[in-house]
């Protein structure tokens, strides 16, 4: 969260956060975000989030709030995009490596740096984008793993 803090700082937007520990709760986190003038909805990596991206549509789709996402899941549940990390190059490329470190070369793990993904998933609902009035630009369709 601390990045995606940043990020919206450098981008001069200023992020306001509602926590849930279970899905009922969904909706009214909804509600409580776009009654404070939420113009979009980010959904985190929490399965309880992603995985019931459809219970915020009821209230997200009138208002013309788009969800985007973390986790590809959402997308076809209705969030209108998602930058994620595909598992297996992060397990080849960050995950194995860092192991071999651990356990061949006896690398204290505490001393690793913290691997990041440098080129993520763009993963797209171009029908729930059309839906909303969201024009996606071809840079980013070309550049999408996945369309729906």
């Amino acid at each position: 969260m601390r990045e995606t803090r940043d990020e919206c700082a450098n981008a001069g937007i200023e992020p306001y956060f509602a926590l849930v520990t279970r899905e009922e709760e969904l909706p009214a986190a909804a509600r409580d975000l776009i009654a404070h003038g939420a113009e979009m909805i980010v959904l985190t990596s929490s399965g309880i989030v992603y995985n019931n991206a459809a219970l915020l549509l009821p209230i997200t789709d009138p208002a013309k709030v788009p969800l985007f996402s973390f986790n590809s899941k959402a997308v076809p549940l209705g969030a209108v995009g998602s930058l994620a990390s595909d598992y297996r190059v992060m397990i080849d490329t960050l995950l194995l490596p860092m192991v071999i470190r651990v356990l061949k070369e006896g690398t204290d793990p505490g001393t690793l740096p913290v691997a990041r993904v440098s080129d993520p998933f763009i993963i797209v609902n171009k029908s729930k984008a059309s839906q909303l009035g969201i024009e996606i630009p071809p840079k980013i369709l070309s550049k999408s793993a996945a369309a729906y």
